[in-house]
């Protein structure tokens, strides 16, 4: 397998294009020539490995990891922003990172640490040759101060993680932060619309979840349905739970029915006392929609007799 740079896949892409690529270590040269460009890709990058923690999850420096980085990316990207007319930010990252320069650009691709055909996909993706269907596995907080932990020790290895029940996206919930990115969200070059839910429990505590997801736009595209459980009150739980998914891939105008089945221990709570999942008697909110904090989501409730 021959590896291929962004670089060279776009150049690909756009044969007759002018394609001009400087390293970022001066950002007012950058920003120069984004302002004689259609548009601008600025690569931003995060290195990290298992064995050393983030210091914060703002883009590194060349302060904060000179080892790593020989300049700072936030201060390229938003000296770009200010003068491109379109710029898009592609990011290589392990981590959520901060965006304080969001606002000011048209298009921000999570490529993760893509690999060898990294380049390629990513100039797919840029050029709408694939439809992106991801969805984030993780939140993007807006700033430290958000996080469980708001700051890690350098030299302290005994970390309390007193978050509890409220891990991950939980946590946000929990405490009503605003992310910047929720959990499940992500884009497309397509829309879809969600609609008719139902949802029926058998006598065991198997919940079956159906709805309709459809293509709105008019590009081909896959969506990510995905599926919450409120529990009922006064158990102590987390607002909500991821509990099922689906991915559907629809042609423009297409509608799919989409059913998940949510066994019971997907609804359960652990009875310490006992050593056992517990099914609890009550009302179950179920949720369906893009994101954990999509504002259109569809609800129903069912009522299931707990065991």
């Amino acid at each position: 397998m021959v590896q291929v740079c962004p670089l060279v896949a776009i150049e690909a892409k756009a044969p007759n294009a002018t394609v001009t690529f400087l390293d970022g270590t001066n950002a007012t040269a950058a920003a120069t020539a984004a302002a004689k460009a259609d548009v601008a890709i600025i690569f931003a990058t995060q290195w990290e490995s298992e064995g050393t923690d983030l210091a914060s999850l703002s883009l590194p420096s060349n302060t904060t990891d000179s080892f790593n980085q020989s300049y700072d990316q936030n201060a390229l990207i938003t000296a770009v922003a200010a003068q491109a007319k379109r710029v898009i930010v592609v990011l290589e990252n392990g981590s959520p990172v901060l965006m304080p320069w969001l606002g000011n650009v048209h298009g921000v691709l999570e490529s993760w640490y893509p690999g060898v055909q990294g380049g390629q996909a990513i100039a797919d993706l840029l050029f709408g040759d694939v439809n992106p269907s991801g969805k984030l596995p993780i939140t993007f907080p807006v700033q430290d101060s958000d996080l469980p932990q708001q700051t890690i020790s350098a030299t302290d290895t005994t970390v309390t993680y007193s978050e509890g029940l409220l891990m991950g996206y939980r946590w946000y919930d929990g405490k009503q932060i605003a992310p910047l990115f929720p959990f499940g969200y992500g884009l497309s070059y397509t829309n879809y619309a969600y609609s008719g839910l139902n949802a029926q429990a058998d006598a065991s505590g198997n919940v079956t979840v159906t709805f309709t997801v459809r293509n709105t736009g008019s590009r081909a595209g896959s969506e990510i349905a995905e599926v919450y459980a409120a529990l009922p009150s006064g158990l102590g739980e987390p607002p909500k739970r991821l509990v099922g998914w689906q991915k559907v891939a629809l042609q423009p105008g297409q509608s799919q029915q989409v059913s998940v089945s949510i066994a019971p221990k997907l609804l359960s709570t652990w009875d310490a006392t006992n050593h056992v999942w517990k099914l609890n008697n009550g009302a179950y909110q179920l949720i369906a929609g893009a994101s954990s904090r999509d504002p259109n989501a569809l609800t129903a409730s069912v009522t299931i007799a707990g065991h």
